[in-house]
């Protein structure tokens, strides 16, 4: 991240530039005792250290089975740390992705209870939600983020297909 902003502040131009870095719990992984958390605290300390208010953390855990540190986890300790996030006007702001289209119905619901409890820890300003074909799913879990949030806000972003990505 640092390398990035240093790269598009090199004009000497005013304007900060925003990134959104994603930062996957089920590929950062240590095999010492509570090393995924150590290795998070010391990833979004960097971040902050950047002093740039733009950037943003999307923490994402993934699909299928969750370990011992998931975003959900990463989240909780943080706030019970109060680890600086979105409370220093200078300190990255935390996201979290969301996907309403699980075609099991137990997985979906997980998946709600899931965005809750982040949404509880009172440190998420961004929900990602993913997008699907699904035309009335997506509508409920809209109106559901319009339900749940108070400070925390809604993006999504997308893929364009292309041929390449059919090979």
């Amino acid at each position: 991240v640092k390398i990035i902003q240093e790269e598009f502040q090199k004009d000497g131009e005013d304007d900060v530039v925003s990134i959104c870095a994603h930062y996957s719990m089920k590929y950062n992984k240590s095999r010492k005792m509570d090393g995924a958390f150590l290795q998070l605290k010391d990833y979004v300390k960097n971040t902050n250290e950047l002093n740039n208010p733009k950037n943003e953390i999307l923490f994402i855990t993934g699909s299928g089975p969750k370990g011992k540190l998931c975003s959900l986890t990463a989240l909780q300790r943080m706030q019970q740390e109060s680890i600086p996030t979105i409370a220093s006007s200078s300190s990255s702001s935390m996201a979290v992705a969301f996907n309403p289209f699980f075609p099991n119905k137990q997985d979906y619901e997980d998946e709600k209870r899931r965005l809750e409890e982040k949404l509880a820890t009172g440190i998420v300003s961004k929900v990602y939600i993913q997008f699907g074909a699904d035309l009335e799913r997506l509508q409920s879990a809209l109106q559901m983020l319009t339900r749940l949030q108070s400070a925390a806000t809604t993006s999504s972003s997308t893929t364009c297909p292309t041929s390449k990505r059919f090979e």
